[in-house]
C-alpha cells in the first residue's frame, strides 16, 4: 500500500476525534459546565471579577497564576505562588490556548481551561 496525504489526513482526523472523546468524558466526570470556542478551546470561568473591567485584548499585558496538569493528573507546572507569570496577549511565547482563553476573561476572573 502506498501511503498518501489522504491517509495521513484520515489518521489525524481519527486521533482528533479520539482526543475530543477523552476530553468530553473527563469534563463530564468533573461536572464542569464548559464553553467551547470555535477553535475547540474549552473553558469555564468559575469565579468572576468585576463586570466593570473590560475583556482582555491582544497586545495587553496579562499576569496570571496557573497550574498545568494532564487531564486530572498530577500538576506538572505551577507559576510561583504570589508571583504570576506575565505575557503580552497573542505576542509572547505561551500556549496559544492560554492566549485565547485570556481574551474571554476580565481582571479577577478565575477559570479552568482544557487545551
Amino acid at each position: 500500500m502506498n501511503w498518501t496525504s489522504e491517509n495521513s489526513s484520515d489518521l489525524n482526523k481519527g486521533w482528533v476525534q479520539d482526543e475530543q472523546f477523552i476530553i468530553d468524558e473527563f469534563v463530564e466526570r468533573q461536572n464542569w459546565e464548559m464553553t467551547t470556542s470555535t477553535s475547540g478551546l474549552r473553558y469555564m470561568i468559575y469565579e468572576h471579577g468585576s463586570d466593570k473591567n473590560a475583556l482582555a485584548e491582544p497586545g495587553q499585558l496579562a499576569c496570571v497564576a496557573y497550574e498545568v496538569a494532564p487531564l486530572g493528573d498530577t500538576v506538572v507546572y505551577r507559576s510561583i505562588l504570589g508571583k504570576p507569570d506575565c505575557f503580552k496577549i497573542e505576542m509572547d511565547y505561551v500556549e496559544y490556548g492560554i492566549h485565547e482563553a485570556i481574551t474571554y476573561m476580565r481582571v479577577g476572573d478565575k477559570a479552568k481551561i482544557v487545551l
